[in-house]
């Protein structure tokens, strides 16, 4: 046993101007207010404090995916992805999960499509992190992609396997042009085995700058992005 002192010895001062996300025991994301620390609990276990850089999430609705600004797309075989608000419960632990509906029938070739992309601009020259939240809506699993460095016209694309449970799927790349569009769904291009369809739940899409993916920032609306900023813990005392 040991006493905690009262007097201050050993407190951090930390400072964070706007309110971020974490994952809670529960393992669900929350929301923590301005300048209150984040405990987080993402790798289970005992929480870690969670201290990250100033970022933006650059996708105007990044759970809103009936909204305008999600292009659904279909091609060749393909048909337009059905969408479908509030179809299940999303890593916050709420009935705010997006179901997706894709299919490119027997299609095999790069023409068959049924995608869902937006195409938000971010400058030449960021290397961005694309991120989103997927699970199956079903009892299987299916292969989807992802597309990486590119807007949905590319062929630059990775593969994924969407399972039963929540996962996070991170993509990145170097911007080589004005637009840089978080895309995902059906498609045969560059890769094999894609679902000829799939039955999904997605959450949380975000687009963002930098050299590695950080906390989910939601976005509901805001075109020129949401932005977390970075946060400060000084004056614990020495390094024991």
């Amino acid at each position: 046993y040991s006493a905690v002192p009262t007097n201050g010895d050993g407190d951090f001062d930390f400072t964070r101007s706007t309110s971020a996300t974490r994952v809670n025991k529960d393992g669900l994301i929350e929301e923590v207010a301005v300048n209150v620390p984040r405990l987080d609990y993402s790798d289970g276990g005992c929480p870690s404090l969670l201290l990250e850089p100033t970022s933006s999430n650059l996708i105007p609705y990044s759970e809103d995916f009936s909204d305008a600004s999600w292009t659904k797309f279909g091609g060749g075989t393909g048909v337009v992805p059905i969408v479908t608000l509030n179809q299940g419960i999303s890593p916050d632990g709420t009935n705010n999960a997006t179901r997706i509906e894709f299919s490119i029938a027997a299609g095999t070739t790069a023409s068959d499509q049924s995608i869902v992309v937006d195409n938000v601009t971010v400058p030449s020259g960021y290397t961005t992190q694309k991120s989103i939240y997927l699970k199956s809506n079903t009892s299987n699993s299916y292969d989807l992609i992802i597309y990486e460095s590119t807007s949905a016209s590319g062929t630059n694309v990775k593969k994924i396997t969407v399972t039963t449970e929540w996962k996070r799927f991170v993509v990145y790349g170097a911007v080589s042009s004005t637009t840089s569009g978080l895309a995902f769904g059906l498609r045969n291009v560059n890769v094999n085995g894609i679902s000829q369809s799939a039955d999904v739940l997605v959450y949380g899409a975000q687009l963002e700058s930098g050299s590695f993916p950080t906390s989910y920032i939601p976005n509901y609306g805001t075109a020129a992005g949401i932005t977390r900023v970075a946060e400060t813990a000084n004056g614990a005392g020495d390094a024991s």
